[in-house]
């Protein structure tokens, strides 16, 4: 790639952070979705969209006027093949709290979650695992949850 190419590239991914992150600003602003002191579980599957959330919740807690915490949450549903190594070592080091939740995939006795789509099967797979066994430190919801990047 030439240097002016590459500048171009940066130039746009520079862009696309920004929009991504006022448009996630004003979304939480808009909703009142975090308030002082709350604890965010950023819920991570591996793919593009949840590490980009993760990436803007931690850029925009560097500047927010409010102060509030952030746990990465991985099902580790322990798929074959999939590299149990990797979001670990990612998360330590960019010194982000984490919890990697061992859980079997949801049985197949239920009929209506095999036919669901897989980031439905994500969503009812991380409500399953914080709703009947979540780690002590976590927080419980105030009124709501949205489980984001589960494609």
């Amino acid at each position: 790639m030439s240097h002016s190419a590459e500048a171009k590239a940066q130039y746009n991914l520079n862009k696309l952070h920004k929009r991504l992150r006022r448009g996630v600003g004003q979304a939480i602003a808009d909703f009142g979705m975090i308030e002082e002191g709350d604890k965010i579980m950023v819920c991570l599957s591996g793919g593009k969209d949840s590490y980009t959330l993760l990436d803007i919740l931690l850029n925009l807690q560097q500047s927010a006027p409010i102060n509030f915490s952030i746990v990465a949450v991985n099902l580790d549903q322990k798929q074959p093949g999939f590299p149990a190594h990797v979001l670990p070592t990612y998360l330590d080091g960019i010194g982000v709290d984490y919890q990697i939740v061992l859980k079997t995939p949801i049985p197949s006795s239920k009929k209506k979650f095999l036919k669901a789509k897989p980031p439905v099967l994500y969503a009812a797979g991380y409500a399953v695992a914080f709703y009947t066994a979540p780690p002590k430190s976590w927080a419980r919801p105030k009124s709501h949850w949205a489980t984001i990047g589960m494609t």
